[in-house]
Formats: C-alpha cells, structure tokens, sequence
C-alpha cells in the first residue's frame, strides 16, 4: 500500500481563496512548497534515525534478516551492515519515501493541498520490506514511516508560520487594495 502525507488548509481558507483570486498567486503556492520541504525533511530524518524522530524506534531486525543483509552486502557490495539500516537494501524504497527527486516519490502541491507519497508498489525481493523474512509470526513488525499526526509538533509549528505568514501578507493586500 503506498504512504501518504496530505496538509490541507483551513476550511474556511479553502472557501474564501476561490473569491479572492487575485491573491491565489500571491506566494500561496511558494508557501505550500515550503510546507512540503517541511514535511519532506521530517520523514528523511525519521527514515534515518529508524523511526527515532517521530518517537517510535523501529523493532531490530530479526536474526534471520540479519543473516541474509550479510548476504547481500557481502555479494553484491551492498553499503549495508547485517541489522542498520533498517527498512534499506538496495535503497529502492528509502528513495521513494525522503528523496525530492527520487524515483517513486510523488510530490504534488495546488492551491490548497500539499501530497507526498511513495508510490513504490509492493516490495520484490531485492526491496527493503521483502527481505524482512518471517520471524515466527509470519510477517515483519510495523515500522512507522509517517508520524501519526501527520508530522512533529516541530516540524507543525513550521508549517503553521507558513500559512500564518501569507495569511497576514494577504490580509495586507486586502487592506491595500
């Protein structure tokens, strides 16, 4: 299943943007760029601390998993040692959560919503998740890629100074004008 991260304005700024046109090319979406660099930098730094930066630390992985990432690093010289990163092999599905430009990674910004997904389709074996074998369980334990409320609290102060922000500088216009 891909991952997704949707921010969407207020309600009652999605009703008044579509009157006041004028503004709709004020910095909004320059904004909402910043928004997503926001919400990018907050999953790349959860990714790389193991699930730490939400709060939730990724379970270790099994021994079996282990032994086959030592396996593949050996073989194909992979930069990987036998239990970290987690959730990183060949780097396919890593890619596709943080990287802007990576291939899978999908970033779409409008006027009033900010997207970003992985739209890496379901793992193959040389991916990161296919090679979490069966531990007893018959499948690998839940690792958190998007923090439950969307982003930190951090990361949320910033992207409410964005809409703050062009809210006061639209308000001036209206004033203005």
């Amino acid at each position: 299943m891909p991952q997704a991260l949707a921010v969407t304005g207020l309600r009652e700024a999605e009703e008044a943007l579509p009157r006041q046109r004028k503004f709709l090319d004020f910095g909004l979406v320059r904004r909402l760029q910043r928004i997503a660099d926001i919400a990018e930098e907050d999953l790349k730094k959860n990714f790389d601390s193991e699930g730490r930066h939400f709060g939730a630390p990724w379970p270790l992985l099994a021994e079996e998993t282990q032994e086959h990432r030592d396996f593949l690093a050996q073989t194909f010289g992979l930069p990987i040692g036998p239990d970290h990163p987690i959730l990183v092999n060949f780097g396919d599905f890593r890619e596709s959560v943080v990287e802007k430009h990576g291939k899978g990674h999908e970033r779409r910004v409008d006027q009033f919503t900010v997207r970003i997904a992985s739209t890496h389709k379901k793992p193959k074996m040389k991916d990161a998740m296919a090679t979490i074998v069966d531990q007893g369980k018959g499948k690998a334990p839940p690792r958190r890629i998007i923090h439950p409320k969307g982003a930190t609290p951090a990361a949320m102060r910033l992207m409410e100074q964005e809409l703050e922000s062009h809210a006061d500088a639209v308000a001036r216009i209206g004033e203005e004008g």
